[in-house]
């Protein structure tokens, strides 16, 4: 088997029995203890127990715990951040009632009304033909 470097931090995992960090090529996470390895797969020990193909161990370090305050702020409630408050809708008086503009009618030429207006313009114009 070739000594990369790969192979020699395994082996040094392996003898002092050191919790790792395996980052995998698609970013999975992998934590545990390297209970055996040779030229294709790593053995990990942990929950559950895994094994890695070598050619997607992208990095191999030694786990380490998180900081005090990194666990506390973990577990620190935040709140929800409110959204502002929306405008309520405006009241018409009874009487009135909502305006809309009167649909306009397509009377200039080279414009057109509704699709069936159009249809029937064009089905005229097919006649003369």
């Amino acid at each position: 088997m070739n000594v990369n470097a790969l192979d020699i931090a395994l082996e040094e995992y392996l003898g002092k029995n050191t919790e790792v960090s395996v980052t995998l090529r698609d970013s999975a996470m992998c934590r545990g203890r390297i209970k055996d390895f040779d030229g294709y797969v790593i053995l990990l020990s942990g929950e559950p127990d895994l094994i890695l193909y070598r050619h997607s161990v992208l990095k191999l370090t030694e786990a380490v715990a998180p900081r005090v305050h990194e666990r506390v702020q973990e577990k620190v409630f935040q709140p929800r951040r409110q959204p502002p408050p929306s405008k309520p809708p405006r009241k018409r008086p009874a009487g009135e009632q909502a305006a809309r503009p009167p649909r306009e009618q397509a009377e200039k030429p080279g414009q057109m009304g509704t699709l069936g207006e159009a249809m029937q313009k064009w089905l005229e114009s097919q006649k003369g033909k």
